[in-house]
């Protein structure tokens, strides 16, 4: 990190006290979750998750991206990413 970066010392220290000083943050969204509402394994698994993170980013509750996601589970996977991409907007 730059020396002249004014908010250096405390992002630093805040990323410490989160816990994301070594490490990245966990998904907002696995797997798992997918699976449990019923959706099969597939590439579209990672497309999935990383837009749910983006989401979350973005001011999505974990719970609000499972509601979106399973208020569509009838439709393929790839078609829930774009009712996703829809909202994130």
């Amino acid at each position: 990190m730059p020396i002249d970066y004014p908010a250096g010392e405390w992002l630093l220290r805040k990323a410490s006290e989160l816990g994301v000083y070594e490490t990245k943050p966990k998904p907002v969204l696995f797997g798992r979750d997918l699976i449990a509402l019923g959706f099969k394994p597939s590439p579209t698994f990672g497309e999935a998750i990383r837009l749910a993170d983006e989401m979350h980013v973005k001011g999505f509750a974990r719970d609000e991206i499972l509601a979106l996601i399973g208020l569509h589970k009838d439709l393929p996977l790839d078609e829930v990413v774009q009712v996703l991409r829809s909202k994130e907007k």
